[in-house]
């Protein structure tokens, strides 16, 4: 079983539904996250969205959108 598990983590298997955070700088998830508005204009975007579209943590995720929120670029609903 070690074996398998070892085999599978080489080869970045993942299991359905599971989400992998990518490691990324607040300003490179603000870019991505406003290019994502921006291809889904007029829809409805939570943090839950962003994370699983982009693979951004949650936590960052909020505080951008909080940021962006009172920058004025989104609005929440």
């Amino acid at each position: 079983m070690e074996t398998r598990i070892e085999e599978l983590s080489s080869i970045g298997y993942e299991e359905p539904g599971q989400i992998v955070l990518k490691d990324i700088s607040y300003e490179q998830a603000k870019k991505e996250i406003i290019e994502y508005f921006s291809k889904h204009h007029g829809e409805n975007i939570d943090a839950a969205d962003i994370q699983e579209a982009l693979n951004i943590d949650i936590s960052l995720a909020i505080e951008i959108l909080d940021g962006l929120e009172n920058e004025g670029k989104i609005k929440a609903k």
